[in-house]
């Protein structure tokens, strides 16, 4: 699907190597495992670089969650806040050094916003004008550990915020002189400490806008149509993903803002949700109902150009996340787990260099981008590709390098 990709080179491998290469359209699925003394659901929320997963198992709405870290072979619950009324918590958010964010109940019946690191749980302060004694809820973490969210002020109204380095700052100074309202809400942050959110205008429809730390600086991206508009996640080349309707009280639609509104897909057909973009601009969301519900991938917007995730044993999936290996985390029910859910982890395919979920002959220009022999570092030419990039979808014997023998293992090679 990435139209990035160098024809000429790919040709040259194909004439030299004469090969002929059959479609495999697989993700590989990994199933998270529930721990025993679960007895409720588990949902997946984020994927981090190294491809750790946060999420909440045991999960019954309204009567209980456990935060949990999951690295490929264990895994972790978190705690809780003492003293808890309802054994509740959330995890939202993961950084590439494992740090969660997310939000506990505190003994007061409130949520409080939090961090685990490992699995020291660590409280954060309300921002100046919120209520300490209602609600603070942590979204969004980046790898420097600035966490962003909401709460309520002490007037009622809902309160975006960020928290760097031990203290909390509040954004409703910023979004007010933008001329935007209550309710607001700050949902991501990328690695350039910008950060996206929600708020309202003067006409109570729902608006986009970011928020950059460094410049002190707040930019109202505003909404593609005449009605309700968010942005939820980020990326570090300015590129988000949210929701919106083009028309007025039309369907919900899956949207990028990348130097001005567009949706992800014009002709994909149902209610959507768009939920993480990663720093190549590929985007994760689901699109159905609750009773029929898809994930769907997307490597930039355009008329059809969202891939419906359609997993083998699987309904009602809800994709959550994407990490800068195109690692997708989600959950959905199966055949085993229906009424409960379960969560998932899907990974590209050994060999699909254009992370679209199968090999076939478009994956040959990335394997002769990253084709450096016997003991030479890969030096990738395509933009967005990296050494580790190489390594990553075509080391195949784990030697660390890309050459003739990872060809003669590339699969379904002929």
């Amino acid at each position: 699907m990435n139209t990035r990709r160098s024809a000429v080179v790919g040709g040259s491998v194909l004439a030299v190597l004469g090969v002929v290469m059959p479609v495999q359209a697989a993700w590989v699925v990994h199933e998270v495992p529930m721990l025993p003394h679960w007895t409720g659901g588990a949902e997946a929320a984020d994927i981090n670089s190294n491809g750790v997963i946060c999420g909440n198992g045991n999960y019954v709405t309204n009567a209980s969650a456990t935060p949990f870290r999951y690295d490929g072979t264990t895994v972790t619950e978190l705690p809780l806040l003492p003293g808890t009324d309802l054994p509740i918590g959330i995890a939202t958010g993961i950084n590439a050094s494992g740090v969660i964010c997310g939000f506990s109940h505190n003994a007061n019946g409130d949520t409080q916003a939090v961090i685990w690191v490992g699995t020291t749980l660590i409280t954060l302060p309300y921002p100046p004008g919120a209520n300490p004694d209602s609600d603070l809820r942590a979204y969004g973490i980046n790898d420097a550990g600035v966490v962003v969210g909401y709460g309520w002020s002490t007037a009622g109204e809902h309160l975006a915020f960020y928290y760097d380095n031990g203290t909390s700052y509040s954004l409703d100074p910023y979004i007010r002189a933008a001329g935007l309202v209550s309710p607001q809400f700050a949902y991501g942050v990328n690695n350039r400490n910008v950060i996206c959110g929600v708020a309202d205008d003067a006409l109570a429809y729902s608006v986009a806008w970011t928020y950059d730390i460094q410049s002190n600086t707040l930019t109202v991206l505003g909404r593609i149509g005449p009605e309700n508009c968010s942005a939820v996640d980020i990326n570090s080349v300015g590129q988000t993903v949210g929701r919106a309707r083009v028309e007025l009280g039309g369907t919900i639609i899956a949207v990028t803002y990348d130097n001005g509104w567009y949706a992800v897909d014009s002709t994909a057909v149902g209610s959507q949700w768009g939920a993480a973009i990663n720093d190549r601009g590929r985007m994760v969301g689901s699109i159905g109902s609750s009773a029929s519900r898809l994930g769907w991938y997307s490597d930039g917007h355009g008329g059809g150009n969202m891939q419906m995730i359609d997993l083998v044993g699987w309904t009602r999936e809800s994709v959550e996340g994407i990490n800068e290996r195109d690692q997708i985390v989600g959950y959905g029910r199966t055949d085993t787990s229906d009424p409960d859910t379960r969560v998932f982890i899907l990974s590209p395919p050994p060999g699909d260099g254009d992370h679209d979920g199968d090999v076939d002959l478009d994956d040959y220009p990335f394997f002769a981008d990253c084709l450096a022999g016997p003991g030479a570092t890969p030096a990738p030419i395509l933009v967005g590709r990296s050494a580790a990039d190489c390594l990553y979808d075509f080391d195949f014997d784990d030697d660390g390098d890309v050459d003739l023998a990872d060809f003669a293992a590339f699969p379904y090679a002929q």
